[in-house]
């Protein structure tokens, strides 16, 4: 099985949520209003269409339900135990392995944190500095939304692991 990474911010609704997730070990992703996408047997029309008819409603196009559907279609459905999660935070980042599926926990829904997934922190949850990351891993944490596609493996971030 190829082992694939994944970059992720940990700031649904805006909201830093990163000490959270350490101390859950968990990764955390937003539209937490959104019930239901864990359903298995959902496609992808039907999973955007509950993102689009809870966040989106007004909108005249797909282009946001599309791209909010995209990010947790990755949390949800394409990220596998076993998986890395690079996660930005200030100048430094962390780095976890997927350890389960994803999870629903309605008692979160109002703090927009409910879409969870449980892994194991690695460098003893301790943050990494980006100066230390090569420049195509730093690229990549560069962009704005929650779930990046995967990275290369050949990025080698166990080369920055202690």
């Amino acid at each position: 099985m190829t082992k694939r990474a994944y970059v992720l911010r940990i700031a649904p609704s805006g909201i830093d949520k990163v000490p959270d997730a350490l101390a859950a070990d968990q990764i955390i992703i937003g539209w937490s209003h959104s019930e239901g996408l864990l359903d298995e047997s959902l496609t992808w029309e039907q999973f955007r269409q509950i993102i689009r008819d809870t966040y989106y409603s007004d909108e005249a196009t797909l282009r946001k339900a599309g791209a909010a559907a995209g990010h947790m279609w990755r949390f949800v459905r394409e990220m596998k135990p076993g998986d890395l999660v690079v996660v930005p935070y200030s100048t430094d980042f962390y780095v976890a392995e997927l350890a389960g599926s994803g999870v629903y926990l309605q008692d979160h829904e109002d703090d927009d944190t409910a879409y969870r997934r449980p892994v194991k922190w690695l460098n003893d949850k301790k943050p990494i500095a980006r100066k230390l990351a090569r420049s195509a891993l730093l690229s990549r944490m560069k962009f704005m939304g929650p779930a990046r596609t995967p990275l290369t493996w050949s990025m080698r971030l166990t080369s920055v692991l202690s």
